[in-house]
């Protein structure tokens, strides 16, 4: 008997624990997350080249640096890595995607971070995103990550819903961040 009970003692403690644990669980459809992130090999991620056949490798590099400068308060903490002879320029950031919870009218803010990188060739350029993570007050209490934040591919908290609703708002930034890019490259007036 003494026996029997400890064993499902270990058997309730066992499905406890794995319950306060998160689910690194990828939902994927039609190769997005939730049906909305794109997905590659298992990661969110964004890229995109544009063709510029009238602009130097310098002259595309220059705008694109100059687009960091005037897009985030301190380029010099941003950039990861800027080379002009191989083109590379790689920097981090994050912005805040505002989304009420639940059925909530007040809208809450979630800080996303992410990375990106731009590698310049004479006559375009590449631009990917990657290395999406959140960090919100549910992120730091549910998860115990207070100064760490999650990647977007393991952000398992409240319904589908909600998260298809989150992820939509993020790619919808996401997607302004890229075109902010390609509308300065591509403006011909650039001081």
């Amino acid at each position: 008997m003494k026996h029997t009970y400890q064993l499902f003692t270990l058997i309730l403690l066992a499905f406890s624990l794995s319950s306060c644990l998160p689910t690194f669980r990828i939902f994927e459809r039609d190769g997005k997350l939730l049906g909305v992130l794109p997905l590659k090999n298992g990661r969110v991620v964004y890229q995109e080249t544009v063709r510029l056949e009238q602009l130097s490798k310098e002259e595309i590099f220059r705008r694109a640096r100059r687009w960091w400068v005037n897009n985030y308060r301190s380029a010099k903490d941003v950039f990861q890595l800027v080379d002009k002879e191989t083109g590379e320029i790689v920097g981090k950031g994050y912005g805040t995607v505002y989304k009420g919870y639940l059925k909530s009218k007040v809208l809450a803010p979630h800080d996303i971070y992410h990375v990106i990188s731009v590698d310049v060739k004479p006559g375009e350029y590449t631009m990917t995103v990657y290395g999406l993570a959140i960090n919100d007050v549910f992120v730091q209490q549910y998860y115990n990550r207070a100064d760490m934040p999650l990647p977007l591919e393991y952000f398992n908290i409240g319904t589908v819903k909600y998260a298809q609703g989150l992820y939509k708002e993020i790619d919808k930034q996401t997607l302004l961040t890229m075109e902010s890019l390609r509308n300065y490259i591509t403006t011909p007036t650039i001081p």
